[in-house]
């Protein structure tokens, strides 16, 4: 009865032993998938440390095209006025340039009726002076 107890108890260490060598088995598979897993997150954190620099230097960029922006913002606005000054003069100038118009079409007017005027002089001089010269011609 000795024995077999004692093959009992041998029986259960080679169990135990067994099972110890299994969970041996997984704890080492464990300890190997946690160092691939500490590989990948050291290769995460390089990642993320690029990443974050290169989010710095986009926000530096970024940081600049908005100082464009706000540069082009005020050419627009000094465009904008500089466009409502020449629409101003733009207008004045019509209006001059309108007027001008109207006066040279006035002008022109008036030399066209004074052209008549002294042609037709022109002409009652000449009539005039045909009849002065058969006057003339009369009396000699």
């Amino acid at each position: 009865m000795e024995k077999e107890v004692l093959n009992k108890i041998l029986d259960r260490l080679d169990k135990i032993d067994s099972k110890i060598g299994n969970m041996e088995n997984k704890i080492s598979s464990m300890e190997s998938k946690i160092g691939s897993m500490e590989s990948k997150i050291g290769s995460m954190e390089l990642k993320i440390g690029s990443m974050e620099l290169k989010i710095g230097s986009m926000e530096s960029k970024i940081d600049i095209l908005d100082k464009d922006v706000k540069t082009i913002k005020g050419d627009v606005v000094e465009l904008k006025v500089g466009q409502s000054r020449l629409e101003n003069k733009l207008n004045e100038f019509e209006a001059k340039n309108a007027n001008n118009h109207i006066e040279t079409k006035k002008d022109l007017i008036n030399i066209n009726e004074s052209l008549d005027y002294l042609t037709h002089k022109e002409h009652q001089t000449e009539k005039d002076v045909y009849t002065i010269k058969k006057r003339l011609e009369v009396i000699k």
